[in-house]
């Protein structure tokens, strides 16, 4: 069955939606009570129920209640781990420091691992009267160190009111229980006596693989773009380039998702089975790509939407070597599955949102258009394929990216036309670059082409944003969003309807 998968995801996800507008109100434990009850029926019907439809209606009725319940139940446990995580002494916490110390205009935010797994974030005050200490104490912090504080102003951030609200919910899904105020100087460190793990080491690798892009030339705006599109790190994107990136419709390139997996792969592809002529040989070739692609989304932070497309990915191979076909929309929902089983709170990511949406609606309309395009000129068909993805990504995401982003950009599908082919020369010299990081001659050469193609990017972006008509404001209510869904869901339903139709007079 093509979409068995997805027959259960969507009530799953339903059920996690729901458990997020009620979960203040219930408890964990008699959701998984009930869901347990509805499993045991399902075994009941399955092992005593003659075959007949009557069975199967029911089966599908107790399937989709017990993972609707599920998904509900998993989100409220993650939900009061996180909400009863404060600490039982509100004078004083202890932690593990999880990121480096980031400075702010009157404190060090310091973002701390409770011993149950919850993060606290410490806001340290400066030291007026030794800043140059100060600031040398705190570069001096190691992740994996322990933290000792005196704290003041305990905030929870389940109790999202008054004007930072909605800082507190984004903290809250980020798996932080609270803030606090520290006051220079009443804070102690124990020095990490322990080794980092392997993920550890390789979590923190963007940071030396930024100062390596530094000292060889690849820095300021254009350094940026390049560190975004390749390791996944964000912090020196200036406020302009975020803008002019959304205004243009082509912001995705900045994050990493699917479409920079793909290039990946696709060099992988090249690299390794190329030389693998033996199709009995080729398993070997599949799963170290999937190694390799692990590798380089835990190194580049695993985002919610480079997770699931290394998930998708991974599948696709593993489905070729047991020579199974793999319907994309199935290998979406399992990606989707095992994200919100290891992390409820990723629902509310916008990231997650965009991406499924975006794979979704790929997998739904592309090849059905792209059927009708005409392959006789591959360089046309090439430009069609990108008019259609682009296109069809737009109208999918438009309602949400307007809600989270207050904007709707009108010049996509043209701006796309021109940004892919740079995005994907940027992407693969990049990976040449690193390949040829100790031959100064060739690397120096690949900078100045990185550097080019970057700044030709940023021109044409700045110049598509400075457009009046380039995009326009929309700020939907969530009952808009919802609407516009449905209003597209319809027009789905219709288009199914002539889809089908087609295809029965053909």
């Amino acid at each position: 069955m093509q979409f068995s998968y997805i027959r259960l995801a969507i009530p799953f996800i339903c059920g996690m939606i729901g458990a997020n507008f009620f979960c203040d109100f219930i408890t964990p434990l008699p959701i998984f009570v009930c869901s347990s009850a509805f499993l045991a029926i399902m075994f009941v019907i399955h092992f005593i129920l003659k075959e007949g439809n009557v069975k199967k209606t029911l089966f599908i009725i107790a399937a989709t209640l017990f993972a609707t319940i599920l998904g509900a139940a998993i989100y409220t446990h993650h939900h009061h781990i996180i909400a009863n995580s404060l600490p039982s002494d509100t004078t004083q916490c202890m932690g593990v420091l999880e990121e480096h110390p980031k400075e702010k205009a009157k404190s060090y935010q310091l973002k701390l691992k409770q011993a149950n797994g919850t993060h606290i974030i410490i806001y340290a005050g400066k030291n007026k009267r030794n800043p140059q200490n100060d600031s040398a104490q705190y570069s001096s912090l190691c992740i994996g160190d322990t933290i000792r504080a005196r704290i003041k102003h305990l905030s929870a951030t389940n109790k999202a009111e008054g004007q930072f609200a909605k800082y507190r919910t984004y903290l809250f899904h980020n798996d932080v229980c609270a803030t606090a105020y520290t006051p220079p100087q009443q804070w102690s460190i124990s020095r990490r006596t322990t080794p980092p793990s392997l993920l550890e080491k390789l979590s923190s690798t963007s940071v030396l693989l930024h100062t390596v892009y530094e000292q060889h030339g690849i820095a300021g705006d254009e350094g940026s773009i390049i560190e975004a599109m390749t390791i996944g790190r964000k912090d020196n994107l200036t406020q302009q380039i975020r803008t002019n990136y959304s205004a243009s419709g082509v912001s995705h390139i900045l994050a990493l998702s699917g479409f920079h997996i793909g290039i990946i792969t696709f060099i992988l592809q090249l690299i390794f089975l190329s030389r693998i002529t033996q199709l009995r040989w080729r398993w070997v070739a599949n799963i170290a790509i999937i190694i390799l692609l692990w590798v380089y989304a835990t190194v580049t932070g695993l985002s919610p939407s480079i997770v699931r497309a290394t998930i998708m990915f991974s599948i696709i191979f593993l489905c070729h070597y047991n020579n199974r076909s793999v319907f994309t929309l199935n290998s979406c929902a399992i990606a989707a599955t095992i994200m919100l089983c290891i992390n409820p709170f990723w629902l509310n990511s916008v990231g997650f949102q965009l991406s499924f949406i975006s794979v979704a609606a790929i997998s739904l309309y592309c090849k059905r258009i792209e059927s009708i395009i005409p392959n006789k000129n591959r360089i046309l068909s090439l430009i069609l394929q990108i008019v259609v993805i682009s296109a069809v990504c737009s109208i999918a995401t438009a309602p949400l990216v307007a809600y989270n982003f207050g904007i709707i950009p009108l010049l996509s599908i043209l701006t796309n036309l021109a940004i892919y082919p740079l995005a994907f020369a940027i992407i693969a010299i990049a990976l040449l670059w690193w390949i040829f990081l100790w031959q100064e001659e060739i690397n120096s050469t690949l900078t100045d082409i990185l550097i080019h193609l970057t700044s030709y990017m940023n021109s044409i972006t700045e110049w598509v944003s400075s457009l009046p008509f380039s995009s326009f404001e929309w700020h939907p209510s969530i009952v808009g969003v919802a609407c516009s869904y449905l209003l597209l869901l319809l027009i789905h339903m219709l288009l199914s309807v002539i889809f089908g139709q087609k295809r029965i007079l053909n």
